[in-house]
């Protein structure tokens, strides 16, 4: 995969996605992946050298526990931001549906549900297990991420009322503010 290397280099690099690994380790969630914006603000920030700080920051966490109940996931959601408030935690158990959660990606695998998100460049997942190793999930490929393209994913490219989503979503995180190189597509 274009951009695998890089990538990994740039992830093993920072200390803070290492910190947050140890913490998802700590809190038995040793094949929980890192997706979406936590991982694609790092990326943005290195392209366009600009510094990055993921404390208070969204952190999206996905991962499959199939006996987890909804109470027992909302206990380990609550525990992990008390815990370790400084990141914004965001505990996503695929195998749950959370109904107050609005419009939710859902699949078998976290690969799937990836491909239900927004936008290519936030369809990323990366893992660190105990032993260092990077496991990248990214159905889309890189390129958009590195290239800093912003394009819609087929789930949101395909339906009307997506794509009308789609472009909220785009309008409302303004990401062109804070890295005027990005190119939207929509």
């Amino acid at each position: 995969m274009q951009y695998e290397q890089e990538l990994t280099d740039i992830l093993l690099q920072n200390a803070e996605l290492q910190e947050i690994f140890g913490i998802l380790h700590e809190m038995h969630l040793p094949n929980a992946f890192v997706c979406a914006g936590a991982i694609r603000t790092l990326i943005w920030n290195h392209q366009t050298k600009h510094t990055t700080s993921l404390v208070l920051g969204n952190i999206d966490v996905y991962y499959q526990s199939r006996t987890e109940t909804a109470e027992n996931h909302q206990i380990l959601s609550t525990l992990l931001n008390q815990k370790y408030s400084k990141y914004l935690w965001e505990l996503n158990n695929i195998s749950l549906f959370i109904p107050h959660k609005g419009i939710q990606p859902t699949g078998e695998t976290i690969e799937q549900v990836l491909t239900q998100f927004p936008e290519t460049c936030s369809a990323i997942g990366v893992n660190i297990d105990v032993q260092g190793n990077l496991t990248i999930l990214a159905p889309f490929g890189l390129q958009d991420l590195f290239e800093m393209r912003v394009n819609p994913t087929p789930h949101y490219a395909s339906k009307n009322e997506s794509q009308i989503a789609f472009m909220h979503r785009i309008n409302r995180k303004n990401w062109q503010q804070k890295w005027p190189e990005l190119e939207l597509k929509y």
